[in-house]
């Protein structure tokens, strides 16, 4: 078995596990189709040192929903806009990004990212900086 994993592109993965049922999403707002636009990148890779997932969405589409860590676990996560641009709540202040930004946020921040651009992917990235990722979340 090789020691590497690819995809030709992210956007086309599907939601896997429980983020797969309409169901997990409701108390966040958004609609059925937020499944088919949350794309499990570290499941599809075989990645376990850390939470990988990206979301695609049109203007006004929700990427990131509204939450913070600290109920989660207490993992930090960094945002990065793969394609697009998406407007990120943090705490009450608006951040715009577009292709290439990136953004860090604390798991005690309350964050949500909506896309502004067709076809805004955001990709998240989360881990624990006082464990391994597994290890309790």
């Amino acid at each position: 078995m090789a020691d590497w994993t690819s995809t030709e592109d992210l956007r086309r993965l599907p939601a896997v596990g429980e983020a797969a049922d309409p169901a997990y999403w409701s108390d966040y707002g958004v609609g059925d189709d937020y499944v088919e636009r949350w794309h499990n990148v570290g499941s599809a890779l075989g990645v376990t040192a850390l939470g990988l997932n990206a979301c695609t969405g049109d203007p006004g589409d929700v990427l990131m929903v509204e939450h913070e860590e600290v109920s989660f676990g207490g993992q930090e996560e960094v945002y990065l806009v793969l394609a697009g641009r998406a407007r990120f709540t943090l705490d009450g202040e608006d951040l715009e990004l577009g292709p290439g930004g990136a953004v860090r946020c604390a798991a005690r921040v309350q964050r949500v990212a909506v896309a502004l651009e067709p076809a805004t992917t955001v990709v998240a990235v989360g881990a624990f900086a006082d464990r391994a990722y597994g290890a309790d979340g």
